[in-house]
């Protein structure tokens, strides 16, 4: 009987592994990034990779901070959480490098010709005494007062992306990218390369005055949108210096086709306040940006129907500023309304939306606060498919039950 009891309760075990999520630390490695930055010879992230602490995979997360290597552990068996660290004060010449022994990853600091080493024991680093190594990572050397990464810098953000990877598998949308035509690829990678440089954005909370200064500043890149010319230029007509123009056609196509928004025409007076300004059909405006950036839009990952004529769509990109390149994985919510996609959300390298969140944009959603006229689809009721897993869960277990009864059962007959 206890055996058959084990057999139940191993079931119910493997049914909820079977729906749960996998790892992924995109979240709290998109906030250290943004916390710490990476290593730009001084300070900042130098190393970031999953490792085997006490039998389980963690976040293991190395920066750099006023001439000391501080390690950070993090895990999941709570929730993710930091589970403790590591702190190098560097004097002489250090080096910093994680080993590996029999599968288990371990910590090793060299001062001049000795090597520390710590294990992970009960949630909390130990020092150790020295051990032989199948495997050694080298990831930095201080030397003369100055930092040597062995890690490129690219490879943290690679890690990031992989961890992406991981909540993108658990997503429950069916994923159209590899069934919609070329054609419908083209457009949608049109208004992401559009969009791309305004970052962020997400139609039920933004900031008018910032959006609408940074569509004049990259206001180029939608000419890929439309055939109206945007004659833009510079002006002192309205007697200030270094003021920019660009026909307001233009700009209006772009907020009411690509934002879904009314743009406003301020008096000349403006300008001066608020950055920008209407004039006898043109926009003026002052400022820019500092520094030279761009983004390039490399592949779809993910397009997902979430109705209404909306798509959840996942892409990979390349961010530079001045020499530097950043690969990231961005996404975008779009809706297609007369042929033509508008942006209803945009994070460039943001983290990756839940599904409740997507959901909302959808007009059939119950939480929605988009406007849903002009969508080809009649509305219905959503369903909430998160009610589906305990409901199924406890078919599964009472037909398991069930099943060992009927063997009990069909035993004691046997035995009769």
């Amino acid at each position: 009987m206890k055996k058959i009891c084990f057999f139940v309760f191993f079931m119910l075990v493997m049914c909820n592994a079977s729906v749960s999520a996998s790892p992924s630390y995109d979240k709290i490695m998109s906030e250290k990034i943004a916390e710490y930055g990476v290593f730009d010879g001084t300070q900042g992230i130098v190393y970031a990779d999953e490792k085997n602490f006490e039998n389980r995979n963690s976040l293991f997360l190395v920066h750099i901070s006023s001439s000391v290597i501080q390690c950070e552990v993090y895990d999941e068996i709570d929730g993710i959480q930091l589970t403790d660290t590591l702190e190098f004060p560097c004097t002489d010449k250090n080096v910093l490098s994680v080993v590996k022994m029999n599968g288990t990853d371990y910590v090793a600091f060299s001062s001049g010709n000795t090597t520390d080493f710590y294990a992970m024991q009960n949630d909390s680093f130990t020092r150790i005494e020295p051990i032989s190594y199948d495997l050694a990572t080298y990831i930095v050397t201080y030397e003369k007062g100055k930092f040597t990464s062995h890690i490129p810098t690219q490879s943290i953000f690679n890690f990031l992306n992989s961890q992406k990877e991981h909540t993108i598998a658990e997503y429950p949308f069916t994923n159209s990218v590899n069934l919609i035509s070329a054609e419908e690829t083209a457009q949608i990678k049109n208004t992401l390369a559009a969009c791309a440089d305004i970052m962020s954005f997400d139609i039920k909370d933004y900031d008018y005055d910032s959006l609408f200064k940074y569509v004049l500043y990259t206001h180029k890149n939608f000419q890929i949108l439309t055939d109206i010319p945007p004659d833009s230029g510079s002006s002192s007509s309205l007697g200030y210096n270094n003021v920019s123009l660009v026909r307001s056609d233009f700009i209006d196509y772009v907020m009411e086709n690509v934002f879904r928004i009314t743009p406003e025409k301020p008096p000349v007076n403006s300008l001066i306040n608020r950055g920008f300004c209407y004039n006898d059909g043109y926009y003026y405006y002052t400022g820019g940006f500092d520094v030279f950036f761009s983004t390039q839009i490399l592949d779809l990952i993910g397009v997902y129907d979430i109705g209404g004529g909306v798509t959840f769509v996942i892409f990979s990109d390349i961010y530079r500023e001045n020499d530097t390149e950043t690969p990231e994985y961005s996404f975008a919510v779009l809706q297609k309304v007369n042929n033509s996609y508008s942006v209803l959300r945009l994070g460039m390298g943001e983290n990756l939306p839940d599904e409740e969140e997507i959901k909302s944009y959808s007009p059939f959603s119950t939480h929605s606060q988009i406007n849903p006229e002009n969508t080809a689809l009649p509305k219905k009721e959503a369903t909430d498919d998160s009610l589906l897993l305990p409901f199924l869960l406890f078919i599964i277990a009472v037909g398991t039950i069930g099943f060992v009864c009927s063997v009990i059962v069909l035993i004691k007959q046997r035995k009769e």
